[in-house]
């Protein structure tokens, strides 16, 4: 749901006549189906994508129509209490140092705390946050994963590996942002605008679902990543032919 409803509302925004209605219910349907599953990241992710999107790169009175849509969405959740989802987040912070990923984040620490200067530098490799981590969480043995992308790899890769990674998704989620702003073809900026609410979705949402290295992290990431670079890639040759001639 958070990889597709974007996408859909992509469709809604560009598609011309009236066939862009068609859109619409799916559009509903995906965010029903959300709101039923109850995910808390899911839903945050989700919500502070748009937010982000919103204030800070859609201009004119299209940013103010989306903050007034964001804020009927959510007063609709708190005054309706549909599907107890505001219950839910309530219920997250009153109870947040009882959290059980505070918990998880604590005994990652402590985890971190017995790594060697090697292991620090260049990791433990890959997999390897599995097989220790459940000796730190003994009330939680069953879970094998801190629930926190960048201590995962922090651990797994070490601080040469965390860096290349996540420096590497900081610069394009900042190229993606840039080339939003700089387009001058409305259905890209659309469409780079849509991929950063799913970038952030993910990165909240499987950051603190699903470990790193698994098929729901990596296979959401190659979704987004691929139609992204495309679009990156066609604009900077775009932009480079233009600057020959």
């Amino acid at each position: 749901s958070v990889l597709t409803i974007p996408a859909i509302v992509y469709s809604v925004i560009v598609t011309k006549g009236w066939y862009k209605f068609l859109f619409v219910p799916a559009v509903l349907l995906d965010l029903d189906l959300l709101l039923r599953i109850g995910s808390r990241p899911a839903i945050l992710g989700l919500t502070v994508g748009s937010l982000f999107v919103a204030v800070f790169l859609i201009k004119g009175w299209w940013k103010w129509i989306g903050l007034l849509l964001i804020l009927v969405g959510l007063s609709g959740l708190y005054f309706s209490g549909y599907e107890g989802v505001y219950s839910r987040f309530e219920e997250l912070i009153v109870n947040l140092p009882k959290e059980e990923r505070v918990y998880l984040w604590t005994a990652s620490l402590d985890m971190l705390r017995d790594n060697s200067v090697t292991t620090w530098i260049f990791g433990s490799g890959i997999g390897n946050v599995r097989t220790v981590y459940p000796q730190y969480i003994p009330k939680m043995s069953h879970l094998i994963f801190p629930h926190l992308h960048f201590i995962e790899v922090l651990h797994d890769n070490g601080i040469v590996g965390a860096i290349l990674l996540f420096g590497g998704l900081s610069l394009l989620f900042i190229w993606s942002i840039r080339f939003s702003k700089n387009t001058g073809d409305k259905n890209s900026r659309i469409f780079l605008q849509c991929l950063l609410v799913t970038f952030i979705g993910w990165l909240i949402h499987t950051g603190l679902t699903f470990p790193f290295y698994s098929k729901y992290s990596q296979y959401s990431l190659a979704f987004i990543l691929g139609p992204l670079l495309a679009v990156l890639a066609n604009k900077t040759l775009t932009l480079s032919e233009t600057n020959s001639k």
